[in-house]
């Protein structure tokens, strides 16, 4: 427990200082745990911090970052401006995973793959974490913006693609568990489907009725019901935290309204622990996870499968502007918070290295390209939204 506590305390004033700076140039200051994170993983200084033990508790606390990081984002999601915009929010996550997924597999048969390896190169070139991007989307402003709504939209309906991915692959490399199952998880799709059903048209209301004079605890625990259960639920099922966080923020969007005072403290609250709490140790554990010395050893490989994947998306998204769907600088702007990378790539990775299936040279470089998207994606989208935030509002 020392050693958390003495992480911790070194996690939040590092990021602290760092945020005052970052600010000062008009950067988000929730990137600050992210480079704090790189900046401990490459020292030689607190090697404590990479005691399994230590690392177990901050992948725990991680978790939950991202879990009240989307939820929040649930809770600011217009809902009929995400059903205006359904159909470009289906065209993007269509082009945007298609197109990486063809130019991943060109470059397997480039540097010599088979068909098969080329194929599953290709995959793992098609999603997105979303969760990386929107708490800066959110920092700007953006997250009810055609472009914030559009990123959010067509990340969320990529986790359903990516959840069938790690099922499809988990199916070709010969794992039998029940969670690898397609089956199993259009049966948790049902459940997942059924328990937002019932917890919008009964729970909630029968248990806001006893609320007579609701007080600020009694919301924010009501809140954590929602979010923990959906949670759970989509977990559980292999629908992944993900979906159950942001439409965690959905259903409970009547109940924690912002034109009520109590809602709007209740609002804050929340965004309070995701911003000031948890999600600095979520941006810190990524950084500190991630191992930059991967790029330098297979670099030209790295770069053809970051090109693939960066080239893909932003060719996808930039396609929109020809029939005026999206201007350039908004299919700029969304190309590029679509290209963050986080964890499905690296499971499906892993997977396929673990089958034998990959060889060493190309898992190190799906793992180094993933690492410089993770690092350079946030940043840019800070330079873009900062640079074109009055024009893309």
């Amino acid at each position: 427990m020392l050693l958390i506590l003495g992480g911790l305390s070194l996690i939040f004033l590092f990021s602290f200082i760092l945020a005052l700076f970052l600010e000062k140039i008009r950067i988000p200051g929730i990137i600050a745990p992210l480079l704090i994170g790189v900046a401990l993983k490459g020292s030689a200084l607190f090697p404590f911090l990479a005691m399994p033990k230590v690392i177990n508790y901050f992948d725990f606390l991680a978790n939950l970052g991202v879990m009240f990081l989307l939820f929040f984002i649930g809770l600011e999601i217009d809902i009929p401006q995400m059903r205006r915009l359904s159909k470009a929010i289906i065209w993007i996550t269509i082009l945007n995973t298609f197109l990486p997924f063809l130019f991943g597999i060109g470059v397997g048969l480039l540097f010599g793959y088979s068909l098969l390896i080329s194929f599953i190169i290709g995959l793992t070139r098609m999603p997105t974490a979303e969760a990386v991007v929107v708490p800066i989307l959110d920092e700007f402003g953006m997250i009810k913006t055609k472009v914030g709504q559009l990123i959010v939209g067509a990340g969320t309906l990529d986790d359903v693609i990516e959840v069938f991915l790690v099922a499809f692959v988990s199916v070709i490399i010969g794992h039998k568990e029940m969670s690898a199952n397609p089956g199993f998880i259009l049966l948790g799709l049902g459940v997942f489907l059924i328990a937002i059903y019932l917890l919008a048209k009964f729970i909630l209301p029968l248990l806001n009725r006893f609320l007579v004079h609701p007080r600020l605890w009694q919301l924010v625990m009501l809140a954590l019901f929602v979010l923990f259960s959906l949670s759970f639920i989509a977990e559980r099922f292999d629908l992944g935290l993900v979906i159950g966080a942001v439409v965690a923020g959905i259903v409970l969007q009547p109940y924690l309204s912002q034109k009520t005072s109590l809602g709007m403290n209740a609002f804050s609250t929340i965004r309070a622990i995701a911003y000031g709490f948890l999600g600095p140790i979520f941006f810190f554990y990524v950084g500190y996870t991630t191992d930059l010395s991967t790029i330098f050893k297979f670099p030209l490989l790295t770069l053809a499968l970051f090109l693939a994947a960066f080239l893909g998306k932003m060719l996808g998204v930039y396609l929109l502007t020809f029939n005026q769907t999206l201007n350039r600088k908004e299919a700029l702007a969304i190309g590029i918070g679509l290209n963050a990378r986080l964890t499905t790539e690296l499971i499906v990775s892993q997977l396929l290295f673990g089958a034998h299936l990959i060889d060493e040279v190309l898992f190190t470089a799906l793992v180094a390209a993933s690492a410089f998207s993770t690092l350079s994606v946030p940043l840019l989208t800070s330079i873009i939204l900062d640079r074109w935030k009055g024009y893309l509002k």
